[in-house]
């Protein structure tokens, strides 16, 4: 009976210890893999590079929060207000680009996200970069955040709203 014993009380301090040692390996690993998602890719920037805004879609305040849509398997990545301001203050301090060019065909924004990205390339400007806009047609919005731009182009058959 007493070896019986020492043999349950082995195998259960074995089964404490592989279980305590799996769980810090399970960590490690859950650790490596988050930090890994979290990285996002770097972009390499050549110098004297442009900046383009396309507004080809709402803006929403935060990047993806839009609804996905179940049927559209190729659908990227919303940029948001906020990283859109964020990107357009990094490319002021950023030596290699030279000047930011909106493609406002489409721009789907309501007063106050107007106001936020046009203050933001008024700080743009301020670095004495360039700033040049170009639609085919202008909404109110799209052209409110357009007139911050040292060149306003408009297709020869276009209009402004």
């Amino acid at each position: 009976m007493n070896q019986f014993f020492k043999f349950l009380f082995a195998s259960c301090l074995g089964t404490a210890l592989a279980l305590v040692l799996l769980f810090f390996i399970g960590l490690a690993t859950l650790s490596g893999f988050a930090s890994s998602a979290m990285e996002k890719e770097k972009t390499a920037i050549k110098a004297n590079s442009v900046l383009e805004l396309k507004f080809e879609q709402p803006i929403p305040d935060k990047t993806n929060n839009m609804p996905l849509d179940p049927f559209d398997f190729d659908q990227e990545s919303i940029l948001g207000l906020t990283d859109m301001v964020k990107t357009i203050r990094q490319a002021k301090e950023d030596p290699d680009i030279k000047g930011i060019y909106i493609n406002a065909m489409a721009l789907s924004a309501g007063r106050a996200t107007s106001n936020s990205l046009r203050e933001a390339l008024l700080d743009f400007k301020s670095s004495g970069k360039f700033v040049v806009a170009y639609a085919n047609f202008y909404t109110q919005n799209a052209y409110y955040v357009a007139s911050v731009a040292d060149e306003v182009l408009l297709n020869p058959i276009g209009a402004v709203d």
